[in-house]
């Protein structure tokens, strides 16, 4: 993986506060948390996930594995009221209190993660009952630029894509390994149970120069950018940027980053 923090922290979407509404509903129905309880968010990147939880926990340990993304998260966080703590560390190796954590937030970063060693985390750090949060967004999408969109899936699934990229499965598939190993680990003596997936509305107006900083912001983009001289990479995004233009002029529109979202819970 290869991440520009500096950039994803310009381009990045802000989540919606319908996933913060849905994870205070799930809190309330599964485990009876009220406000102030204590949180941990693995995979954190520069803070935004962290937001949608700090209305709602007391304290907040911000996890992420990128020293320079979690001074972004610094930057993002710390103006606010909320208290927390930072870890660079990966997923599964952020040393978390033992039964110390209400909710467990892991919000599209568990497909980076080894999920084996994630989740045995996840099952140690939550209170009984407790609850853990999976959710994530894709690359948006709007209805009104077909041939963004087929530009996009050549690119990044064809010629940027690299072995060491593999593509994101569907988020089905990567709740329900979540929900297996948490099975693995002890879930099932616990009479785990299950809340969702849904889609949590995220739809974002963008026009062609914030749709060029989200492709700037992937990794696909990054590691290609990566093997590149100065004078080819400068190239390569204008290359870029006048593509997108062409597809998309100076027209706006609604984009849909198909938020989903699932839960599981100890009782």
């Amino acid at each position: 993986m290869k991440f520009d923090p500096k950039t994803y922290r310009q381009f990045r979407p802000r989540y919606p506060i319908a996933l913060t509404e849905l994870w205070e509903n799930w809190l309330r129905l599964s485990a009876g948390a009220a406000p102030g309880f204590r949180a941990a968010d693995i995979g954190a990147g520069t803070g935004f996930s962290t937001q949608v939880i700090a209305s709602l926990a007391r304290q907040i340990t911000v996890v992420e594995p990128d020293r320079e993304m979690l001074d972004q998260a610094r930057t993002v966080l710390e103006p606010s009221d909320g208290n927390f703590d930072f870890v660079c560390a990966a997923g599964g190796q952020a040393g978390l209190e033992v039964g110390a954590f209400d909710f467990v937030q892991l919000a599209s970063s568990f497909h980076w993660m080894d999920q084996a060693r994630v989740v045995s985390e996840v099952v140690r750090a939550l209170k009984r009952p407790g609850l853990v949060g999976l959710c994530e967004y894709a690359f948006p999408q709007s209805a009104e630029f077909p041939e963004l969109q087929a530009w996009i899936t050549e690119k990044f699934l064809g010629e940027w894509q690299i072995p060491e990229l593999k593509s994101r499965p569907p988020f089905v598939e990567l709740a329900e390994a979540f929900g297996e190993r948490g099975r693995l680990e002890g879930w099932h003596s616990a009479h785990p149970e299950r809340l969702g997936p849904v889609q949590v509305p995220m739809w974002y107006e963008l026009g062609w120069t914030e749709v060029v900083g989200l492709v700037f912001s992937q990794s696909r983009f990054l590691r290609r950018l990566d093997t590149m001289t100065l004078a080819e990479g400068d190239r390569f995004r204008d290359e870029v940027r006048t593509s997108i233009y062409h597809l998309m002029g100076e027209r706006r529109a609604s984009f849909d980053f198909h938020l989903q979202a699932i839960g599981y819970w100890y009782r």
